[in-house]
């Protein structure tokens, strides 16, 4: 019983595996790809420069991190592929001065998919549901203050990260008003 168990649980772990490592149509660099967009509320400061790290725990993904120019707009490319599954966390490390900064995430796993996790993080914070099918990539919707974590399942997988800065309008000078006549 015990073999048959093991035998079932390394094959979805090696058809999970293939089906991620193995992509078809669109070519391995196009497999799994991870967004980041940026909402920018307010006026940052002119020239502000923000940079995104993708925090991918095995680092399989073809970019590091993302910069946005002070409007928002992305310098180089802001998508990131992989070829194996993975769990990333991406995190604004130049906030630009923000007074505060939310995450929120999207995304969609196809009903082909793996049916069960092909290895489970350290953390255990994958998101299951019934029969083991993950049906969402993010661990949580956002916005929050804290980065959400995206898990790399499935090739056909697709996730976006809005990291949103909010910058706080500068508090007007007081207005000093003199008499304009004396007596």
């Amino acid at each position: 019983m015990r073999t048959g168990r093991f035998l079932l649980a390394a094959g979805a772990v090696a058809l999970a595996t293939a089906a991620l490592a193995a992509p078809s149509g669109a070519g391995e660099q196009d497999a799994a790809p991870l967004t980041i967009e940026k909402v920018i509320v307010g006026t940052p400061p002119p020239g502000t420069q923000f940079v995104v790290e993708f925090n991918c725990e095995n680092g399989n993904n073809t970019l590091d991190q993302v910069t946005f120019d002070e409007f928002g707009e992305p310098v180089g490319p802001n998508t990131t592929f992989f070829l194996d599954p993975d769990e990333c966390a991406p995190t604004e490390t130049q906030t630009g001065g923000a007074s505060s900064v939310s995450y929120a995430c999207e995304g969609t796993i196809p009903n082909n998919s793996p049916p069960t996790v092909p290895q489970p993080p350290e953390s255990g914070d994958w998101p299951v549901t019934q029969g083991g099918r993950i049906t969402d990539p993010c661990a949580a919707a956002g916005p929050q203050s804290e980065p959400i974590t995206v898990f790399i399942v499935a090739e056909g997988q697709d996730a976006t990260v809005t990291v949103t800065n909010t910058f706080l309008a500068p508090e007007p000078a007081p207005v000093v008003v003199e008499p304009s006549f004396t007596g």
